[in-house]
């Protein structure tokens, strides 16, 4: 009899369910359009979290015909072959910072691709974005990091293109191991205070009617705040095309400390469908 029972207890420890949920590890993912796009908004987070942190960075790809652009420029180069080489450098040394493991997928940011290549683009990347989460999820739950959307007027077509395709991710349902943050896009979330009287999360719960929207503040502290302004200092070339249009990187910080009431914070928004 005492043989069953301790046969019995074995199977239940290898096969019960619960033990094996409670051992699971999350990893924090943030999907970024562009190479400081995880930085601005949530070196904080970065900074104060213990899981397991990748940021993906979306449109990273050098042209094969080098492109001449205006943004290039104003952050001090004179072409796309060595804005991309230079921008990769910076974006692997902001992310050592926090311990980060980088991944860049090389699409081509918007001011190097053709208009027509729009909607190839958007599948493209809608793919890859399905390979990476599906293959990330497989060992753990994820929570995956999105930027919000402000509008045309005010957001750029990157940001807009990975915002819909997580959008229609959470629709789909398809992926149980997964939570799903929006992030207050920076330094656009600026230009939306700037603009806006409406408080951020009435807009964003207004333009998203078929989601369920649930705030969450992420406490900093001076320390958090200090690393994602080292990390932030990393990325010089932008911090010089910043300086050109006002320098809000600055404020970003700056914005952080005044932003919740009980202290510094960034918030998110957790999105599930309805």
């Amino acid at each position: 009899m005492s043989k069953l029972l301790l046969a019995l207890f074995v199977f239940l420890s290898l096969f019960n369910p619960v033990s094996a949920s409670s051992d699971m590890s999350t990893t924090t993912l943030i999907l970024a359009p562009h190479f400081d796009d995880a930085v601005l908004p949530l070196g904080g987070l970065l900074s104060k979290t213990d899981d397991d942190k990748v940021v993906v960075t979306v449109f990273s790809g050098k042209p094969e015909i080098v492109k001449k652009t205006w943004w290039d420029f104003v952050s001090g180069f004179l072409s796309s072959d060595t804005a991309i080489s230079i921008r990769t450098e910076e974006n692997a040394n902001a992310l050592k910072v926090f311990g980060t493991t980088e991944i860049n997928l090389g699409f081509l940011d918007g001011q190097y691709r053709k208009a027509s290549t729009t909607a190839e683009t958007k599948e493209k990347v809608k793919g890859k974005v399905i390979e990476l989460i599906t293959n990330e999820s497989k060992n753990g739950h994820l929570d995956v990091y999105f930027p919000a959307y402000f509008g045309t007027k005010i957001t750029h077509k990157d940001h807009l293109m990975v915002h819909d395709i997580v959008l229609d991710l959470i629709k789909s349902g398809e992926f149980p191991n997964v939570s799903w943050y929006m992030f207050e896009d920076m330094p656009y979330t600026l230009v939306y205070y700037k603009k806006h009287k409406e408080d951020l999360f009435d807009y964003l719960k207004e333009s998203l009617p078929d989601f369920t929207l649930t705030l969450k503040e992420i406490a900093l502290r001076d320390t958090d705040l200090d690393t994602q302004m080292k990390s932030i200092l990393n990325y010089t070339s932008q911090v010089k095309a910043f300086k050109f249009i006002g320098n809000p990187l600055v404020r970003v910080i700056e914005f952080a400390k005044k932003h919740c009431e009980n202290g510094p914070c960034e918030k998110v928004y957790k999105v599930e469908k309805k």
